[in-house]
């Protein structure tokens, strides 16, 4: 979290999801009255995609997949991800699909303000101990190790820079 502060003047566009009260309101603070940042407002299904796309003067990748952008997502969680890259076969027509997907989401998507933050908060508070119960492996201490892969991924530039290098 420290990190995206550190960097938030790269972030271009995001949308982030409210749903179940686990965004951290630390997080939303930060990005209040921002157009960059918007919030997804509760509906009655769900908002649950992991769209990320890192562009630079070389190109761009796009990753979509199952991973929420948290330590735990990146660390410990089983999580699965498609990555395509402006040199993959049919990259241009798979990116304007998504470009298209996301500009649907931003017309939806709101600036949070203080009041927001203030209502969010509160119902978050009260949240706080269901949230608290679905942490770790809901009470079971046999949780399975992780799956150790036996030949490397291919990994794009990006998934090994730093914030600051990217």
């Amino acid at each position: 979290f420290q990190v995206i502060l550190q960097n938030k003047r790269k972030i271009d566009k995001g949308i982030v999801g409210l749903h179940f009260y686990q965004t951290d309101p630390d997080f939303i603070r930060e990005f209040i009255g921002s157009n960059k940042v918007k919030f997804f407002p509760l509906t009655s299904g769900t908002f649950h995609p992991k769209i990320y796309l890192f562009e630079d003067n070389d190109g761009w990748t796009l990753i979509v997949g199952s991973a929420n952008f948290t330590n735990a997502a990146f660390s410990k969680n089983y999580e699965a991800s498609l990555m395509v890259t402006n040199n993959d076969i049919n990259a241009k027509e798979t990116l304007d699909a998504v470009v298209n997907i996301l500009k649907e989401y931003k017309k939806k998507a709101k600036t949070f303000t203080k009041a927001d933050l203030d209502r969010y908060e509160s119902i978050s508070d009260l949240q706080q101990d269901m949230l608290d119960s679905f942490s770790d492996n809901y009470g079971v201490n046999n949780s399975p190790s992780k799956i150790e892969f036996s030949k490397p991924f291919y990994l794009s530039k990006y998934s090994t820079l730093s914030w600051n290098e990217f």
